[in-house]
């Protein structure tokens, strides 16, 4: 399945337990956490004026 919601297409491969992580999943992944923090804390600044 692949999804696109404004950036890159996303496409989901399942892993079992155990699987190795690519350094490209992992990178995407910790990408995504740090835009999700930085949107947060920019959200966060205005609320608070």
């Amino acid at each position: 399945m692949t999804e696109t919601n404004g950036n890159a297409p996303f496409t989901h491969n399942d892993k079992k337990s155990g699987d190795v992580i690519r350094s490209e999943d992992w990178n995407a992944a910790m990408n995504e956490v740090m835009g999700s923090a930085s949107t947060f804390s920019e959200r966060k600044m205005k609320i608070e004026g």
